[in-house]
């Protein structure tokens, strides 16, 4: 197999223009850590974690997008506006044996629910599996509380 001169980065999905009212899914960059921090605020806001938040833009712009980044994001937008985010990292499976994707978090913005940001086949956790398939990983795992969401394991290939 052929390797690539990208030091391990894996094909970003392609995007499609944006046109009014349509979702598109991007990968962060240093120019989103306002966007990142501000969607990491409405997380905390809604699950009523505001006073434990201490994300701050030079943490995020540090730890996400400096020497060696430790996380990578996937940002939302509807018309252009920023609606959700995934935050993952990469990690290793010991009962798998495998490499795997770790979907840290994942936010929809409330009014925004139900409008296919999250979970329909161009949303945030089909774009992280297909991540993890760019990079030969085999598991996109989710850890939340089982009131949020009731799977762990939201995809294996």
């Amino acid at each position: 197999m052929k390797r690539s001169r990208t030091r391990g980065k894996a094909r970003r999905p392609a995007r499609a223009p944006e046109r009014a009212g349509a979702l598109t899914i991007r990968p962060g960059t240093a120019r989103d850590v306002p966007t990142i921090l501000a969607l990491i605020r409405g997380l905390a806001d809604y699950e009523r974690l505001r006073r434990e938040c201490k994300a701050s833009a030079a943490g995020v712009r540090r730890h996400g997008f400096g020497r060696r980044p430790y996380f990578e994001t996937l940002i939302a937008r509807r018309g252009g506006r920023p609606v959700g985010f995934a935050l993952y990292f990469f990690t290793f499976s010991t009962f798998l044996a495998k490499p795997t994707l770790y979907l840290e978090d994942l936010f929809v913005l409330p009014e925004e629910r139900g409008r296919g940001a999250s979970g329909n086949q161009h949303a945030l956790e089909p774009v992280c599996e297909q991540e993890a398939d760019a990079r030969e990983h085999r598991a996109v795992v989710l850890v939340a509380p089982p009131a949020v969401a009731p799977r762990h394991v939201l995809y294996v290939g």
